[in-house]
């Protein structure tokens, strides 16, 4: 799966894209990363990261950045997230 986010660095913000191996996460476990699995759940609300940045998957499907970050291991950090 290839997604993109907006990450900064010291010269400013900058489109990040990147993919995770097929099988790395399984599906069923994506399907618990998304933005409206999260909103369910009530995790979105006071959830700084939520006004500012989404990862966005194929179709434009949105993940919740933080149960993204947690399940795929990135190579980002969160404090990178524009």
């Amino acid at each position: 799966m290839t997604y993109w986010l907006w990450l900064t660095n010291r010269r400013g913000s900058y489109v990040h894209r990147d993919s995770v191996l097929p099988g790395v996460v399984p599906s069923h476990v994506m399907e618990l990363l998304t933005v409206g699995f999260a909103e369910s759940m009530g995790l979105c609300h006071g959830c700084t990261m939520a006004c500012r940045c989404h990862v966005i998957g194929p179709r434009g499907l949105k993940y919740c950045t933080v149960l993204f970050h947690d399940a795929v291991q990135p190579a980002w950090r969160l404090e990178a997230v524009a």
